[in-house]
């Protein structure tokens, strides 16, 4: 991650509510959030935009988070992947941990100063 421009954070979740609440949240940290309440509009954004780190919700109306995940990959390797869930699939999530397709998942109800602690500590560790 280049160090003279803020780090872009794709959030993406079906609900408008979270996403309004991640993009505050995150936007008051310094980060430049984008924001996509689908896939199409997910991948849209990673076709035109560096991103730094996605974090996608799991329960998603078309697919998976890690379904989605793995098709962003193809066009963003590089960035870091974590799923943001009020449920999920553990043996689904575990295998995508232990493959490296996404770093961390974390559990709604999620408050704004362990959001915003778990960004941090990814991004610095990577």
């Amino acid at each position: 991650m280049s160090t003279d421009r803020k780090v872009n954070i794709l959030c993406i979740d079906d609900e408008p509510f979270i996403l309004t609440l991640l993009s505050r949240i995150l936007t008051l940290e310094g980060y430049r959030v984008l924001t996509a309440s689908d896939q199409k509009s997910a991948l849209e954004i990673v076709n035109k935009e560096e991103v730094d780190l996605v974090i996608s919700d799991y329960l998603m109306p078309d697919l998976t988070g890690t379904e989605l995940i793995k098709l962003i990959n193809k066009k963003s390797p590089n960035s870091l992947k974590m799923i943001l869930t009020g449920q999920a699939d553990d043996n689904e999530i575990e295998k995508a941990i232990n493959q490296g397709l996404i770093i961390k998942c974390l559990q709604k109800p999620i408050s704004g100063v362990l959001l915003k602690s778990e960004i941090k500590n990814c991004l610095h560790a990577h």
